[in-house]
């Protein structure tokens, strides 16, 4: 093992990270911590609270384990959601069907464009341009603007 010198700010660290227990301790410390203790009154305060903090934790988390037959349940939950597949995912593994979804899209993507937007290809404008192309003159849709 090697004797590192910590500092007691450093010793400190370890015992409220890693707790009382040696075994939890990083190796490179434990010389340096294990003097520590025997040297310093204020080290084996540390210490004192230290192992008792664990021993609350200890007593407050203990672990739980479950029955069996709910493990099991769980378990057997979770295989049935992973396997059962929605209607449309057991659609899509029939070959014949994919080309006529893609058919299908196309189709409700056009039939969407062309009735939220019927001025997508004909403006408002296009009008105003047709007749000024198709009178006589400016001058004489001019006046027919004027009139109406």
């Amino acid at each position: 093992m090697n004797k590192t010198p910590l500092d007691e700010t450093r010793m400190q660290e370890i015992l409220e990270i890693y707790g009382a227990d040696e075994n939890r301790w990083p190796e490179e410390a434990r010389a340096s911590m294990a003097d520590w203790l025997k040297q310093s009154e204020s080290a084996r305060k540390h210490l004192k609270a230290a192992s008792e903090f664990d021993k609350l934790l200890d007593k407050e988390f203990k672990s739980v384990i479950a029955p069996s037959h709910l493990y099991g349940a769980v378990l057997q939950d979770a295989e049935n959601l992973y396997r059962s597949r929605k209607w449309y995912h057991r659609m899509w593994q029939n070959p014949s069907l994919r080309p006529a979804g893609g058919f299908f899209a196309a189709i409700i993507v056009g039939i969407g464009l062309g009735w939220y937007s019927p001025n997508l290809l004909i403006s408002e404008q296009t009008f105003e341009l047709d007749e000024i192309s198709l009178s006589d003159s400016v001058l004489e849709w001019e006046v027919d603007n004027e009139n109406s």
